[in-house]
């Protein structure tokens, strides 16, 4: 499990993944919901074999999701 902190702060996450799967891992990730986490991320990491996906949500409403995260719309 890809998780803590923010794993969208590594830049080599999807490299990674990659040594993970070649190595006989099934890796898995918690995303926060972000900016960061784009069309073409998440498609780099699910063909270098991430499987298993979560994202956390820190609020029962946008609103309050947002303002814990301090970024308007994520």
């Amino acid at each position: 499990m890809l998780t803590g902190g923010d794993p969208m702060g590594r830049e080599d996450l999807v490299e990674i993944v990659l040594r993970a799967r070649q190595a006989g891992l099934h890796p898995s990730i918690t995303l926060s919901a972000i900016p960061k986490v784009t069309f073409s991320i998440i498609q780099a990491l699910k063909e270098s074999g991430l499987g298993n996906w979560a994202f956390r949500l820190d609020g029962s409403s946008p609103a309050i999701h947002d303002r814990f995260r301090g970024i308007p719309g994520v």
